[in-house]
């Protein structure tokens, strides 16, 4: 649907500035570990919508200010955005390269493999 919202999850941490999450709707903000990143402490979390007229600028600014070996994603409709720093991959559910290609450059960015199942996300797009 044309109206629906991206949905997706922030790390406030991940970010250089806080202008990706004052361009988005906070639904909800909880506070976690990160998985398989145990003693690096607990981030903050924050449950995002996004409208489609204003996604393609958010994801923009993400690739600029979000830190090295960081990522966000966004979904809606069985396509994603996976932004990291200085690049996008924008995928499709049940496109298995493309998303291979966008789990590849996560590691390659040092972004530890228990954080990167991005399939789980077209359903579950806050990981709840």
């Amino acid at each position: 649907m044309k109206n629906t919202p991206w949905r997706g999850v922030i790390i406030a941490e991940s970010f250089e500035k806080n202008d990706v999450i004052e361009r988005s709707r906070t639904v909800r903000t909880k506070t976690e570990i990160l998985e398989g990143e145990e003693g690096r402490g607990r981030f903050h979390f924050h449950l995002i919508e996004v409208p489609d007229c204003d996604v393609e600028l958010l994801v923009d600014t993400a690739t600029q200010t979000i830190k090295p070996a960081w990522y966000i994603h966004l979904v809606r409709d069985g396509q994603m955005y996976v932004v990291y720093r200085n690049k996008y991959f924008k995928l499709t559910q049940g496109d298995d390269q493309a998303t291979a290609e966008a789990k590849e450059h996560a590691i390659s960015c040092g972004i530890h493999p228990d954080q990167i199942a991005f399939e789980r996300f077209f359903d579950n797009p806050y990981d709840e």
